[in-house]
């Protein structure tokens, strides 16, 4: 390809990230529950994390815990797996390795309390089955992590974690490889285009943009409260210890089920009706079926985990040390939740449907602008996220809501249908989080 026509799909990129920077990032609010999305905003508060990346990468890590134990059921009969492949894309001044070096220490820690029943010392080796290396060789099992995916995404490497849960971050270059193979396809026809495209393309990818945000020491919070809020290593902890047990996830609620699989019937229309005069957004749709069952059981799991930490503090009135006392006191608030069956039925309601496909339309939304500029008819979303970083945990209130600074979501009559494509802003709030 000319320079002429890097220069221009350069300025393509960087003008519609601007865009999605500006009017398409997604509402955490609209995606969790008031309690999850305060104790999202309090951690990353503390840690100067991204609120966004923090909530994907708990997404991807709860995926990947379900994937050897569960299911989940469309229309309360058919079988879906539940790993994901995650796809975070960022600008050059997104701070991309310490939430991932967290990520895998916290991870660690887990195996290390239930194997030893000692905190992880971190100057050992990482667990071998999380990884984040740029050759082929890896041991292909477990859950890929990379903060240098445009390094690591080989097709060979990646290939090999196909059935399992991937999480990876990319800086423009991925990105740019793709508009290059689908806008010079017709005029740079070779196998190494090809392989780009097969690899990059691969529908498998649930894609969100993330603007860089400045993180400020000045609007940092200073101190963390152990008797308010639990430590993201405790967050991880309870969700490692819901997902040990085999579950099946279904929609037992009939709105709940009427609602996905009207989406699911609306993704299907959709594919079928741009199959000829727009390939890659049909086979997004196509793609987003699978998502939109994947991704609504994370969410499920990761609602029940805030529940269990709840509980946690209502009983002990603080969340103390991440040690043996904490994983034991919530593997036993776990099992008393549970049934005697071996394996857990868990109802996915209409709320938490209701946020797996807001999810997925944002992440369809923003491909199709990047990509399929010629079917971008959409109206941006009002709520537009500030560059800097949220204020601090101080003027929130956790368990009561009296002077929580999150917004509730709206409520729908039981016969209202489900806009889906029409009015992606349609979305309702949770009801009872308890195993059905």
């Amino acid at each position: 390809m000319d320079d002429e026509n890097t220069g221009t799909i350069d300025q393509w990129f960087d003008s519609t990230f601007m865009v999605l920077n500006e009017s398409y990032q997604l509402d955490l609010r609209r995606v969790l529950s008031p309690d999850t999305c305060e104790l999202v905003y309090a951690l990353s508060d503390y840690y100067m994390y991204d609120n966004i990346g923090l909530f994907i990468h708990l997404l991807g890590l709860s995926s990947h815990y379900l994937t050897s134990t569960s299911f989940v059921y469309a229309d309360n009969q058919l079988k879906h797996k539940l790993n994901l492949h995650l796809l975070i894309v960022v600008r050059a001044g997104y701070e991309r390795s310490s939430l991932v070096e967290h990520l895998k220490q916290a991870m660690n820690n887990v195996q290390s309390l239930r194997q030893t029943g000692q905190q992880y010392d971190i100057r050992h080796t990482f667990n071998p089955n999380v990884f984040c290396r740029s050759d082929e060789s890896t041991i292909s099992s477990g859950l890929c992590l990379s903060d240098r995916f445009d390094e690591h995404g080989t097709y060979t490497h990646i290939q090999k974690q196909n059935s399992f849960s991937i999480i990876g971050t990319s800086t423009e270059q991925y990105l740019r490889k793709l508009l290059e193979a689908k806008f010079n396809s017709n005029s740079n026809n070779n196998s190494s285009n090809n392989n780009v495209h097969n690899h990059i393309n691969n529908t498998d990818w649930l894609i969100m943009f993330i603007a860089s945000k400045a993180r400020l020491f000045c609007r940092r919070s200073k101190l963390f409260d152990p008797n308010r809020y639990p430590s993201l290593e405790q967050w991880i902890i309870v969700l490692n210890c819901h997902c040990l047990n085999l579950m099946d996830f279904y929609f037992d609620e009939p709105q709940a089920n009427q609602f996905m699989c009207d989406y699911l019937d609306t993704l299907s229309v959709k594919a079928t009706s741009l199959e000829d005069s727009h390939p890659w957004m049909s086979a997004r749709y196509l793609a987003a079926r699978e998502h939109v069952l994947r991704v609504s059981a994370s969410l499920r799991i990761i609602e029940s985990t805030v529940e269990t930490l709840i509980v946690y503090r209502r009983t002990f009135h603080t969340f103390g040390q991440v040690d043996k006392v904490f994983f034991d006191n919530c593997t036993h608030i776990i099992e008393q939740t549970r049934g005697t069956t071996a394996t857990t039925r868990v109802n996915i309601n209409v709320g938490i449907v209701q946020s797996a496909i807001y999810f997925v339309n944002a992440s369809i939304k923003q491909f199709e602008i990047i990509f399929e500029p010629t079917l971008n008819g959409g109206t941006p979303n009002p709520e537009t996220s500030s560059l800097i970083n949220q204020g601090s945990i101080s003027d929130r209130s956790w368990i009561t809501h009296s002077s929580s600074s999150f917004l509730p979501r709206s409520t729908s009559s039981s016969s209202k249908r489900l806009k889906t494509f029409v009015d992606p802003s349609y979305n309702g709030h949770f009801s009872s989080i308890d195993y059905h």
